[in-house]
């Protein structure tokens, strides 16, 4: 009743003191004319009676919540005044990469355009600039009602942070206080035993999957290499040195390569592994590709159908979802490790240039198990030899 009061005698005071906080909130100035602002005042004071009714209605019962939004039209265009457009966020990245000479790769841009554009529906019409927790909040309900796990709700935030900082370091800033801090530890792969790896291959004939596939995790196993890497292997790659010994090349000229440590060129012995000898020779002698049945998806990447489908099988002998495919490159790395391989060996082996990578991601201590921890065992037991009292003494 009030407000219909103040509606019918032309009151100004609440609509002056919201014309106030727009100018302070977001750096703007309204020149208007007399007319103009009384225009306004009037209008706002019939959207206030407006606004009032359908929250009694919503009260009642006899309209929704969600017809109370403002359409995305009516909102103040803010962002075509000054701030960065959400939607852009991407392209600002991709356009500083290029200047610092970087590569930009499409699947990675492809994930990164999508939350650009998730922020964007959030705020409308907004600037990157005017972020706030309650547009955070939203994005991850909606993110949450999608389907994703709070880990990869974590690492869209982060994600995001990274898109807005350049822009706004205060609206980054936001993004990176609200990523949950709960104790949300990354799944480590874990290697394959000998008898997981054995399990593996007999799933895989039992499944009557093609010969291809128990080939293709020898051959992972035999270079500790990606997936994708494998996949892409031509003939060419594959060069025989002597007798069961090949060497096979990871060269970034016809191949999709994660960056410019995987290219190398890695040895392999064959000794013992006939079946696998006759495999080899046979697609070398082709001429064409190792895998001639991968195909790549949209980006050029390979083992999206392979992972699917080993991975599957894998779940029939293991129920942990830390042991996957490529696991085989972990088994690689502890397997060379355990067996006193020069550490740099193990690197460039697995294409890491980073000695906190490699032991981070692919041999973390975490893992390290009893057998690995015995090699301590006889340095522990000299300290306590070493301060025992001499036998004279222990005799007098």
């Amino acid at each position: 009743m009030t407000l219909k009061h103040a509606a019918k005698r032309g009151e100004s005071t609440a609509a002056a003191c919201a014309l106030c906080e727009l100018e302070a909130n977001h750096s703007v100035v309204f020149d208007m004319s007399e007319l103009e602002q009384r225009a306004f005042v009037d209008a706002f004071n019939a959207d206030q009676v407006s606004i009032t009714r359908h929250w009694l209605d919503v009260l009642d019962g006899t309209r929704k919540l969600t017809d109370l939004s403002v359409n995305a039209d009516e909102m103040l265009p803010l962002v075509e005044v000054f701030g960065t457009d959400a939607a852009k966020l991407e392209t600002l990245r991709r356009d500083r990469l290029k200047r610092l000479s970087k590569p930009v790769r499409p699947k990675t841009s492809a994930k990164f355009e999508r939350i650009a554009l998730q922020l964007a529906v959030v705020l409308q019409r907004r600037p990157v600039e005017l972020l706030t927790a309650a547009d955070l909040e939203r994005l991850a309900l909606q993110w949450q009602e999608d389907g994703n796990t709070a880990t990869t709700i974590r690492d869209k935030l982060t994600i995001l942070a990274s898109l807005i900082t350049p822009v706004s370091e205060a609206g980054g800033t936001l993004c990176k206080r609200f990523v949950p801090r709960t104790a949300l530890m990354h799944r480590k792969r874990h290697p394959f035993t000998g008898k997981e790896l054995q399990a593996f291959r007999t799933a895989i004939e039992d499944r009557e999957l093609p010969e291809d596939d128990v080939r293709l995790v020898e051959l992972m196993t035999l270079t500790g290499a990606r997936l994708g890497e494998v996949l892409q292997l031509k003939a060419t790659d594959i060069e025989h040195l002597a007798g069961n010994q090949f060497s096979v090349a990871f060269s970034d000229d016809e191949h999709t390569l994660k960056n410019g440590t995987s290219v190398r060129e890695i040895p392999i012995d064959l000794t013992g592994l006939t079946e696998f000898r006759k495999w080899i020779d046979a697609r070398v002698a082709s001429g064409q590709r190792l895998f001639p049945d991968a195909t790549p998806d949209k980006y050029g990447h390979f083992g999206n159908a392979e992972s699917k489908r080993l991975n599957r099988t894998l779940r029939m002998i293991s129920s942990d979802r830390r042991l996957v495919l490529q696991s085989t490159r972990n088994t690689a790395g502890v397997n060379l490790r355990r067996a006193g391989v020069d550490p740099r060996v193990r690197r460039r082996l697995l294409g890491h240039a980073d000695i906190d990578i490699h032991d981070r991601h692919y041999d973390p201590a975490e893992l390290l198990t009893a057998e690995d921890l015995m090699c301590a065992a006889p340095t522990l037991n000299s300290l306590v030899i070493d301060t025992q009292p001499a036998r004279s003494e222990m005799t007098s």
